[in-house]
């Protein structure tokens, strides 16, 4: 299980529980720092859809 990827679900889950939309989600996790889905598989070797 990748651990790092869950805890990022269970930080979007009561967001959208709360009413908050994609883009809302997008802007809260970019400030705090949250890495994309495609880096953090870059990062831990993973292939993506765009490589």
């Amino acid at each position: 299980m990748d651990e790092t990827a869950a805890e990022v679900v269970k930080r979007i889950f009561p967001l959208c529980l709360e009413g908050y939309g994609p883009s809302q989600i997008a802007c809260i996790l970019k400030e705090d720092k949250i890495i994309t889905q495609t880096i953090h598989f870059q990062r831990t070797g993973k292939a993506t859809w765009n490589t």
